[in-house]
Order: structure tokens, then sequence, then C-alpha cells
């Protein structure tokens, strides 16, 4: 039924936005090459691609050779989903050889559409000094990549995927030579702690580009990610360097084109991604939703193979979910699976994700601070005061509604909600589950509530000796893990964990989080050299990730950003002695001290939230 509720946005944003990929032509394009030419290759290859010739001339040459082979492609689509598998040696070998050299004569690999940006450091940050001369090497090594991955876009949008930038802009690395929404926000924080603010700067320039352009922040920037969005952090990016910069350019800069940015984004989720339910539609929750019934271009082999897996599902019920999962970020993950262990039983369309409404509810009360801060520095003004008081009932509406929907009282701890089953998705630990605490500190900073919540999953938090995993360990012996599931760590998860417990006065517990994760990253070398990977494996020390639709990336942008702060924060110590079971277990001892007479790790008694008064800070200066 969400599918009836979907709002038709995706159309719009692509009929409003005119590109060769959202030429029907380009589909069948897409579909020919990939199955002849790039079939064991990764699906983002052939749609990076720079184009040789006008692309109209491209589409007149493909519709050229298809007529001369009678062939019809909508026909053997069909035949691929229904489980007739496009090999090779079914098809004429001469349209075959002509499919190769029209690829040849029309695609390139794209090094036309950016350089590097010329990124310079100007001056080492203090807290180098304090480093060993074991560990210094590691943040040069960081203070170098930035100067790599950062670009500046050199032509038009009419032989390119690229979306075109105005300014400076950072790539994770390996496969991911774009701008991407919510790796940025880390990139920002090691480029901040870094001493290079001017950079973070261009970042937060870049996105209000986007969102004058398109209304929100597209997953990424290629035409092919327009119509979907990331998870929303573009609020607590100019927060943090706000609060940080000394740069009063910048601060203005924020309090002007940066706010009118975020709450034009702001506005574009309170419409696009309220909960599309009639029973729950008045409650102020948001959700990822995309409603589409085209598979993923740079995953067009993978999502027309996972519908081929079920298609009596349909086209738009997998593909929207498809296209969801990715917007989400956990892309993919057994978060968003039902009934079935398989990414055909994806199912997040009709999921309330817990992790999305915590970052909402930082949002606003960024905005809060924000216009506060406005407000003092001028004249009253009625409109700033109108939308101090929105913000403020929908984060208070906000957190009375995750607490009577998310909360699981019988686990004591957040859930994502199903309301297409009617169940909360307690199956296991999801890192999703705790953020909430990240951002309650003026909402409800009972310490009961915190070590309540680290107790219960202390085990997935502390216990694994190169990092926090994104998930607990499965209950399924079958199960078939997604990349943001065990065993897998990723950076985000880190900084956002580590920093946390910092505020929170749990020095020791961020010092056992941060050390962990860094003694994993420093191990995984190449020639004697730290290499940054995208993910790691929780288990082991100095082991890459796995899982997902390619291959484990290297880089990588929020690794290298997520390491810059935990240096700055304790690299003067990641040369000591650290014995992580010793460790772990005083957090357990001190985590168990108030339920030694409780059996079990779960609470005897579930937390309850009763107090919603909200108690906003006024904004750093």
């Amino acid at each position: 039924m969400i599918l009836i509720y979907l709002y038709l946005y995706f159309m719009k944003c692509t009929e409003q936005f005119e590109h060769y990929v959202n030429d029907p032509k380009y589909d069948e394009i897409s579909f020919v090459v990939q199955f002849v030419k790039f079939w064991n290759t990764d699906s983002k290859t052939f749609v990076d691609t720079y184009l040789r010739k006008n692309y109209k001339e491209i589409r007149k040459e493909f519709n050229k050779m298809i007529k001369e082979h009678g062939l019809d492609i909508n026909k053997l689509k069909r035949e691929f989903l229904q489980g007739d598998m496009i090999a090779r040696d079914k098809l004429n070998p001469k349209f075959i050889n002509e499919i190769l050299d029209f690829y040849k004569n029309n695609f390139e690999k794209d090094a036309n559409s950016f350089k590097e940006g010329k990124v310079v450091q100007k001056t080492e940050p203090e807290w180098v000094s304090r480093l060993s001369s074991d560990i210094k090497p590691i943040a040069e090594r960081i203070f170098y990549l930035w100067g790599q991955y950062g670009k500046i876009s050199k032509n038009t949008e009419d032989r390119t995927t690229k979306l075109h930038l105005d300014g400076i802009f950072f790539v994770p690395g390996g496969r991911f030579q774009e701008l991407y929404y919510w790796d940025s926000f880390w990139i920002l924080i090691g480029l901040i702690e870094s001493d290079m603010d001017e950079y973070a700067f261009d970042i937060i320039k870049c996105f209000v580009q986007l969102i004058n352009r398109f209304g929100y922040i597209p997953n990424g920037t290629r035409a092919y990610y327009v119509g979907r969005t990331q998870p929303p952090v573009f609020c607590q990016m100019l927060y943090k360097l706000y609060t940080h910069t000394k740069n009063d350019e910048i601060k203005e800069y924020i309090l002007t084109e940066g706010l009118k940015a975020a709450e034009a984004e702001y506005d574009f989720l309170m419409t696009n991604r309220r909960i599309k339910n009639e029973d729950l539609e008045n409650e102020i929750l948001n959700m990822y939703v995309v409603d589409t019934n085209k598979p993923r271009l740079e995953s067009y082999k993978e999502d027309l193979t996972t519908l081929a897996s079920n298609p009596n599902l349909g086209s738009r019920r997998v593909f929207s979910n498809l296209w969801t999962g990715a917007e989400s970020g956990w892309d993919f993950s057994s978060r968003w699976l039902v009934g079935g262990p398989y990414l055909s039983n994806i199912d997040i369309i009709n999921i309330i994700p817990v992790d999305l409404n915590a970052f909402m509810l930082e949002n606003e009360k960024i905005l809060i601070k924000f216009n506060q801060e406005i407000q003092n520095r001028s004249t009253f003004s009625q409109d700033t005061s109108d939308k101090i008081n929105l913000y403020t009932e929908n984060r208070s509406k906000r957190w009375e509604a995750m607490n009577r929907i998310l909360f699981n009282k019988n686990l004591g701890c957040w859930n994502d909600y199903n309301f297409r089953t009617n169940t909360h998705n307690d199956s296991r630990f999801y890192f999703s589950n705790i953020m909430p605490l990240f951002y309650m500190e003026d909402l409800n900073n009972d310490e009961h509530v915190i070590k309540n919540i680290l107790n219960l999953y202390k085990e997935s938090l502390f216990g694994h000796p190169g990092g926090v995993p994104c998930s607990g360990k499965p209950k399924v012996e079958d199960e078939v893990p997604q990349q943001w599931d065990f065993p897998n760590s990723w950076a985000p998860h880190v900084q956002m964990f580590t920093e946390f417990l910092i505020k929170n006065g749990y020095d020791e517990l961020a010092y056992h989080v941060g050390r962990s994760f860094f003694n994993s990253v420093k191990s995984v070398t190449k020639k004697g050299t730290v290499v940054f990977m995208e993910k790691y494996n929780c288990e082991s020390m100095g082991i890459k990730g796995d899982g997902g639709e390619y291959t484990v990336q290297e880089g990588f942008g929020w690794t290298n950003g997520t390491v810059t702060y935990l240096l700055k924060k304790f690299g003067e110590r990641f040369d000591q002695e650290f014995d992580h079971s010793q460790s772990y277990k005083e957090i357990c001892e001190f985590l168990s001290k108030d339920f030694e007479d409780s059996e079990t790790n779960q609470f005897e008694t579930p937390v309850e939230f009763n107090n919603f008064e909200q108690k906003t800070p006024i904004l750093n200066k």
C-alpha cells in the first residue's frame, strides 16, 4: 500500500533536470553495453565514462545498429527478468563485435571533467607536534591525501554524468570520484581538525549550490544520483564550521546563505520525506522514500539481477526500495530486509528509521540556534520568531513521537519501526538504535538512561578489537550479510560515538572505541604506508571490510576525517600499550554496576521518557 502514498517528486525532479541519462534510449544503451561489454565489471564503470561525441549522434548510431540487427531491447530485458540470462554465445558474434566497437568509438574513461583543486595546507595543526614519530606519518599522509582528493570541475555536463560545481570539492576516493553528501560531513570534520577551514567552507558553498539548484542535496554529484538524497547532515556541517572557525566572513555566510539553504533542505524533507502511511501521516517523523520504476544506473546489472530473482514483486516495488535503501546511506543492510535474507526482501519504503529522525532532531535544534543568533543580532523579526517557534514545536513533537512509536519498551531502546507489519526491528543490535542518545542532551540527560543502553549493547559497542560494528552478530546461520552489517565497522559511526562519549564525560570509553578503530586502520598497509579503507572488519585488526556491490575501496574520505579527529583527541596516547580485552572487561564492570542483581543484559524496567521539556541552549560563539 505504501506506493499509493508516495509523492511523485522523483518524476518531477528528473523531468525538470534535463540530461542524457534521463533519455529512455540511454536505458537501452545501458542494457546492451552493460550486458555485453561490462558483464563482469562494476556497473558504475560505464555510466562514469566520458562521451566522445554529442549524445544525439551516439543515440542515432545505436538506433541504426539495433535496427539493422532487428533487435527488440525491451524483449531482451523481459527475457532476462524471466530468468533467461543473456550469454554472449547466444548473441550474434557480429552484433557483439559491433557493440564493442560502438563502445570504443563513443565512450572513454573520464579524464576531462575535473582537475586537481591545488589544495594546500598552509600550516600544520598544533596537535601534530604531540604525536610520536611512529604516529605522526599517519597524520601527514592524511594531509597529503586532502590535496589528492580536492577537485575542480572543468567543463559542462553535456558529455559527462558529473554535475558541475563552482569551487573546490572533495571526493572520497577509489571508484567514488564525485562529491558525496554524507561522506562530506566527515571530510569536513577532518579538514577542520587539519586547520583547513577555507576548504571546509568550499564544501559548504558546493552544497549551497546544489540546494539552490535542486531544492535538496543529491546523493552525489552525478546526474544519475538526482532523485534521491542521503542522510541529512548539512545543518551539522554548518554548525561544526560555525563554532570552530574564527573567520567572520565564513560565519556571516553560514548565517545567511548557509541557513537559507539549510531551511530549504528542511522544507524539502518535511514535504517529501514525511511518513507515507495514512495512520501515521500526521506524526512529525521522517522516512527515506523514493518512488521509481527504474534501476539505479550505477548499479544497473545488480538491480536487474535483484528483480530477476523475484520478478513477481514488480519493478516499482523493487527499484523504489533499492533507490530508497541507497538514499538511507546504509546500502544495504539487514535492517531493511523483511521476510527473508536476500536483497529482494528489502522493505525500507515501509520503515521509519531511528537514525534519520535522530538527525532531524539535531537539525531542528541547530535551526533554532541559528535563528536565535540572528534574532539576538538584529531587531525583532516576526518571520524569524515564527521559524523558531515552528522548529521548537516540531522538535518537541518529533521527540515525543520517537519515544512513543520508535522506542521499544520491551528492549529499552529505540528500534526502526515497520508500519506495514506493525513491528520493531529488534532482532539484533544496529548502531542506528543508539543514535538518539547523541542528540538528546537538552531533552533527557539522565545518566541512567545512557548507561542502560550502553550496557544493553556493550558487547557490540566495546567488545570487538577492530572497532564498532554497524550491527550485531546475525542469529540466522544462513543469513546473507550486506555491507552495512556485522562484521563491518564504518568510520562515521566511530566518530559520532566517540564524540558523544567525550561530551558525556566518558573519556576512557571514548579512548577505547577510538583506539580499537585506529589500531585496525594503521594495520592496513601497502609497501609500508598506511592505506585508508572505506570500511574495516571489527573482529580483527587490520582486516578490510567486505560485502556490497563492489570491492572495498581505498581512499578514503570519511575514514581520513575520522582518523584526523581521533588523532587530535587521543593521538599522543596511540603509541602506548593497549590491552583491548582488559579495557573491555573494565568497561563491562563500569556499565554493570547498576545491574548487579539482573540475570540478563536487558533492563528489568524499560526506560520511560516522560519529560519532553525543550531547553535549547544559545548558540556558542
